[in-house]
C-alpha cells in the first residue's frame, strides 16, 4: 500500500514501500532516534474493510449563518473580513479592525439586473441596512466554505467563483466574498449574501408577498364576510433546510470536479461521518487560550527534542480521537485495539463532539471585549481554573454571599457598636465627671481617660479603613464576576438552544443553572433530557444540578444571623463575668490573704468587649426581626406566630434564651451588669437595667442548659484569668539595686 509522509511545517514528501503501516512507519522513525514533531501519514488508499472507498476523505466545511440587525452590523461583517475600513451610516463610525497576516482576496458577484453600485461594498452593506429596519431584521446570510489547500491559489479562487456564481448568484443575490490564507493549512472563504433579491429595475425586491390562500382542492377561500383570504408567503426559498441541503451536497460535487480535474486523489462528501457508514470521529474544536496552550508546548517540545504531549483536555482527547481514527484504517488493527482505543476517548459521540466545537467557537462567533478580557482574566485567576458558567457562578456566590461577605457584614457591626461605646458610653461618662468615676472603676488613673478615648477613636478610625479597602475589593470582584456570568450564561442558553429543539423541554429548563445541567448532561455523557419520558435522562440532569454551588437560602440565612446573635450573647456574658472578678478584687484589696489575682490591665478591654457585645445583640436581633417577616411570607407561617415559635422551628432546638426573643428593648433586663452602680452608663437607664435580678456569677446550682453554659463560661473565665495571673507573677522590677518578681497591682502603686 503506497503511503504518503508529510509534516505539517513542510512540503517535502516521502513514499513508503507497497504495505507499510502507519504504525510501521512511526516505529522507523523512532528507531531512527529522529521522528518528526507535528508528522502526519496520509495513505493513498484505504484498507480492506474500507475497500469501496478508493480515495482519501477531504476535510468538509460548509456553515451558513444568519447575522441580524439586534446583535451585528453588515458593515462591520464586511470590514472585518475584507480588512477594508468601512463608513457606517446607521451609527456613524467608521468600521476597522486589526489586519490580518495575509491580505485577504476579496470581491463582489451580483446578478445581471443588480445596480452597479452593488459592487461597491460600502455602499452595498449601508443599503442593506437601510432596508432591513427591524429590530431583529436578518442583514446577512454568512456562508463559510473550507478551501482545499492542495489546490494553488488561482485553482481555489477558481473554485469558489464558479460555486458562488451557480448556487447564489444565479438565484438572485449578491455576493461578497473574502479569501482568508492567513493558515496555509486551512483556507476558507467567507461569502456575505444579501437577504433580498433585485427587481429587474434594480430596485430591492419584498422579503414576502400577500397571495390567494386556496384550499385542497385549489378553490379560492373566502371569510365569513364574504372576502377572499390572503396568505404571506416568502419571495424565495434561501431559508429552506432543503436549500442548505442543496448547497452542501453541490459544494461537495463542486470540490470532487475540481480534485478530478486537476488529478488529485482526494474526494469529499457532504455527509457526516455517520451518514457515510464510517465509525471515524471528528476532532474536537480547541478554544483560543486551548490553542494557544497546546501551541506552546509544541514550541517547548521541538526546542528540547522531545515528542509533543498535548497540555489540554480537548488536546488530549484529540491525540486519542487521532489514534483511534489511525487504527482503523490500519489493516492489521485487531478488533481489541480498536475497542481499546475507542474506550480511552471520553467523548465518543460525533453530535457531542459537534456542541463542544459549538462551544469553542463562541468566542469566535461573538469576540470579547477589552472589558470582558479583563474581567475573565481576574476571575481566572481567582478560580485557578478556566472559566465557565460553573466556574462564574461559583465566584460570583462566593463573592456576593461568601467570607467576604459575612467578614464585611462582622465588621460593619463592630464598627456600629465601637461607635455606640465611644458616643453612648465614653462621651457620656466625660459629661457626668470627666470620665473620673470610670476611670476610678476601671482600675487607671483618671488623666489617662483622654489617651484611653483617643486609642478607642483610633482603632475604630483602623477598623473603618479596612473595612473600606475590602468593601472596594469586593465591589471590584462583584462587578468583574457579574461581567463574566453575564456572559457565561448568554453562552448557556445559546449551547441549550442548539442542542435541544422541543419546546416541551425549553418550557421546563428556563433558569441557566438547569439549563447547563441539561447540556452538560449531553456533553460528558451522551445523554438528553426531554420531560416526561426518560427517567434516566431526568436523573443524570439532576447530578450536574447538584454539582452546582447553591445559593444561601433565607432558613440559612435567618439561622446564621440566629447563631450571631445568640453568640453575641453569651460573650456579653463572659465579659461581665470577668467584670464580676474585678469588682470582687476590688472590695477585697485591703484584704490581702482572701484577695483574688486579678489581672487589671484586662478589665477596660473586659468593659469595651462586653458594650460592644451589647450593641451586637442588638443589632442582630433587628436583622432577624427584618428575616422573620420574610420567613414568614415564604414559609407560609402563621401570622400569629411568634419569634422564638419560628426559630424553634427553623433551627429545630428548643430555646432556652426566651427573653432574647421577646420585646427587644427589654432583652437586658434579664442580664445582670456586675458594674451598674460604679458609673454612670447610658444603656443602663436605657434598657431599665437596674439588677434587680440575682447575681449569676454567685455560686449556684442552675441546672440545664442555660445553667451548664454558666459554668463552662465561668471555668473559661477562670482559666483565662489564672494565665494571665501566671503570666504577671514573671514579671520583675528593680527595686533597690535588685530585681524581684512583682504583682500588677504593686506596680501601678
Amino acid at each position: 500500500m503506497n503511503v504518503r509522509i508529510g509534516h505539517e511545517e513542510s512540503s517535502a514528501q516521502l513514499y513508503a514501500p507497497e504495505g507499510a503501516t502507519g504504525k510501521t512507519i512511526q516505529q522507523f522513525f523512532k528507531k531512527l532516534n529522529c521522528y518528526p514533531q507535528g508528522l502526519f501519514i496520509q495513505k493513498k488508499v484505504r484498507c480492506m474493510r474500507m475497500a469501496d472507498n478508493k480515495f482519501d476523505r477531504g476535510y468538509y466545511r460548509l456553515e451558513v449563518k444568519i447575522k441580524n440587525r439586534e446583535k451585528h452590523s453588515a458593515v462591520a461583517c464586511a470590514s472585518y473580513r475584507s480588512d477594508e475600513s468601512l463608513y457606517s451610516e446607521r451609527d456613524g463610525l467608521v468600521k476597522t479592525f486589526r489586519k490580518h497576516k495575509v491580505k485577504p482576496e476579496t470581491f463582489i458577484l451580483k446578478p445581471s439586473h443588480a445596480p452597479d453600485w452593488a459592487l461597491n461594498r460600502e455602499r452595498l452593506w449601508n443599503e442593506v441596512e437601510k432596508i432591513e429596519k427591524h429590530n431583529k431584521a436578518q442583514l446577512v446570510r454568512e456562508v463559510l466554505l473550507s478551501v482545499p489547500n492542495e489546490l494553488n491559489e488561482q485553482e481555489q479562487s477558481k473554485l469558489i467563483r464558479r460555486f458562488v456564481q451557480n448556487e447564489f448568484v444565479n438565484n438572485g443575490m449578491v455576493a461578497d466574498v473574502s479569501i482568508h490564507r492567513d493558515d496555509k493549512n486551512n483556507p476558507h472563504a467567507h461569502v456575505l449574501l444579501t437577504m433580498r433579491s433585485f427587481k429587474e429595475n434594480g430596485q430591492w425586491n419584498s422579503k414576502s408577498k400577500r397571495v390567494q390562500k386556496v384550499d385542497s382542492k385549489g378553490n379560492p377561500v373566502f371569510n365569513s364576510k364574504g372576502q377572499r383570504v390572503t396568505v404571506s408567503v416568502k419571495t424565495n426559498d434561501w431559508d429552506k433546510p432543503e436549500t442548505l441541503l442543496k448547497w452542501r451536497e453541490n459544494w461537495a460535487k463542486e470540490l470532487n470536479k475540481t480534485m478530478k480535474e486537476n488529478g488529485i486523489d482526494l474526494r469529499f462528501s457532504e455527509k457526516s461521518f455517520e451518514e457515510q457508514g464510517l465509525t471515524k470521529l471528528p476532532l474536537l474544536r480547541l478554544s483560543r487560550q486551548a490553542y494557544y496552550l497546546e501551541k506552546r508546548a509544541k514550541e517547548e517540545a521541538l526546542k528540547v527534542g522531545k515528542e509533543y504531549e498535548p497540555v489540554t483536555y480537548f488536546g488530549k482527547q484529540n491525540k486519542l480521537i487521532q489514534e483511534y481514527n489511525a487504527l482503523l484504517l490500519e489493516e492489521q488493527s485487531t478488533l481489541e485495539e480498536i475497542q481499546k482505543a475507542q474506550s480511552n476517548i471520553e467523548i465518543k459521540n460525533p453530535e457531542q463532539i459537534k456542541v463542544v466545537n459549538f462551544i469553542s467557537n463562541y468566542n469566535n462567533e461573538y469576540p470579547l471585549s477589552n472589558r470582558e478580557k479583563e474581567a475573565y482574566s481576574i476571575i481566572r485567576k481567582r478560580a485557578k481554573m478556566d472559566v465557565d458558567f460553573a466556574v462564574a457562578r461559583k465566584v460570583f456566590i462566593e463573592v456576593n454571599e461568601g467570607n467576604i461577605k459575612k467578614k464585611l457584614d462582622d465588621m460593619k457591626e463592630k464598627l456600629k457598636a465601637k461607635k455606640h461605646y465611644i458616643n453612648d458610653v465614653l462621651k457620656t461618662e466625660y459629661a457626668h465627671d470627666k470620665g473620673y468615676n470610670f476611670s476610678m472603676s476601671v482600675g487607671f488613673k483618671p488623666e489617662y481617660f483622654n489617651d484611653y478615648v483617643s486609642n478607642r477613636i483610633q482603632e475604630y478610625n483602623k477598623l473603618q479603613e479596612d473595612f473600606n479597602k475590602l468593601q472596594s475589593i469586593r465591589n471590584d470582584l462583584l462587578e468583574n464576576a457579574k461581567i463574566v456570568l453575564i456572559r457565561e450564561t448568554n453562552k448557556v442558553n445559546s449551547v441549550f438552544d442548539y442542542i435541544y429543539h422541543d419546546n416541551i423541554v425549553h418550557d421546563r429548563f428556563t433558569s441557566p443553572t438547569l439549563r447547563y445541567s441539561a447540556s452538560q448532561s449531553f456533553i460528558k455523557d451522551g445523554i438528553k433530557a426531554k420531560v416526561n419520558e426518560n427517567y434516566k435522562g431526568q436523573k443524570n440532569v439532576e447530578k450536574y444540578y447538584n454539582d452546582l454551588k447553591r445559593t444561601m437560602s433565607l432558613k440559612d440565612k435567618f439561622i446564621e444571623v440566629n447563631n450571631r446573635l445568640v453568640k453575641n450573647l453569651y460573650s456579653y456574658r463572659i465579659n461581665d463575668r470577668n467584670i464580676n472578678k474585678w469588682v470582687k478584687y476590688e472590695l477585697g484589696k485591703n484584704d490581702e490573704i482572701n484577695r483574688i489575682p486579678v489581672n487589671i490591665s484586662t478589665h477596660s478591654v473586659a468593659l469595651e468587649k462586653r458594650e460592644l457585645a451589647r450593641k451586637m445583640v442588638l443589632s442582630y436581633r433587628s436583622q432577624l426581626d427584618d428575616l422573620f417577616k420574610d420567613v414568614k411570607l415564604k414559609y407560609r407561617l402563621s401570622e400569629n406566630i411568634s419569634l422564638k415559635d419560628a426559630v424553634e422551628i427553623l433551627t429545630g432546638e428548643d430555646v432556652t434564651l426566651n427573653h432574647l426573643y421577646g420585646d427587644k428593648d427589654h432583652i437586658f433586663v434579664k442580664e445582670y451588669d456586675s458594674q451598674s452602680s460604679r458609673y454612670k452608663l447610658l444603656e443602663n437607664h436605657k434598657y431599665n437595667q437596674f439588677n434587680d435580678i440575682e447575681n449569676p456569677h454567685e455560686n449556684n446550682t442552675n441546672i440545664g442548659i442555660e445553667g451548664v453554659a454558666t459554668s463552662l463560661f465561668d471555668i473559661i473565665g477562670k482559666a483565662d484569668n489564672d494565665n494571665n495571673y501566671y503570666k504577671n507573677k514573671k514579671k520583675k522590677r528593680k527595686i533597690k539595686g535588685k530585681y524581684r518578681t512583682v504583682e500588677d497591682n504593686e506596680i501601678d502603686r
